[in-house]
């Protein structure tokens, strides 16, 4: 009988002492959940006035679409700048490559319509180094676990810097976030900044 409570006490003692990672490496880029949503900071700067916005984006809604002859199920993103009231609906996708942009969700009146045309924004996991085309443009990773401060506070970041024809963007991702901070670089010299003020993800 005592050898069976010796037993009894070595399991509980061992069970209690192992333990698991409460939080285990995300296995997305972007949480692409219905009613997440992220508050951004938008500034433009150019040689003689900076122009300040908010932008909120929200996870609105999931949608199918048909493509290439298979069903593929889309998170659409409405991006909205306060002050502009422009709206955007982007499409996206987590996949095994990582994070697909399929295009645009356009609203007119009643009418509702699609502009498809898939390309991978962030492949995920990813090592730094790697390169892929987005569109006629070239994405790479330059960093991981990369601080960024933003007003929310600093992050751990994936970098992707995408290359295009007249200017540079550079993304800061938190894996399962999504983006919090991007950074774009034009050919005229004016930049333009947007870092997380406020997100909510489920």
């Amino acid at each position: 009988m005592k050898l069976y409570y010796l037993i009894i006490l070595i399991l509980v003692v061992f069970g209690c002492n192992q333990s698991t990672d409460p939080s285990p490496e995300p296995n997305i880029i972007w949480n692409l959940q219905v009613g997440n949503n992220w508050t951004f900071i938008d500034s433009i700067f150019t040689n003689n006035s900076i122009q300040v916005d908010s932008i909120y984006s929200e996870i609105v809604k999931q949608t199918t679409i048909d493509y290439q002859n298979e069903e593929i199920n889309l998170s659409c993103l409405v991006e909205e700048t306060i002050n502009n009231k422009t709206v955007i609906n982007n499409l996206f996708v987590n996949e095994s490559e990582g994070l697909f942009h399929y295009g645009r969700l356009i609203e007119s009146g009643d009418s509702v319509y699609y502009e498809i045309s898939k390309n991978l924004l962030f492949k995920y996991p990813v090592e730094i180094g790697e390169s892929w085309t987005y569109e006629n443009d070239t994405v790479e990773c330059i960093g991981k676990e990369t601080d960024f401060l933003t007003p929310y506070g600093n992050f751990k970041c994936h970098v992707f810097k995408l290359m295009k024809e007249d200017e540079i963007i550079i993304y800061y991702c938190v894996p399962y976030v999504g983006i919090v901070g991007k950074i774009t670089e034009y050919n005229d010299n004016s930049f333009r900044k947007r870092f997380l003020y406020y997100f909510n993800i489920g």
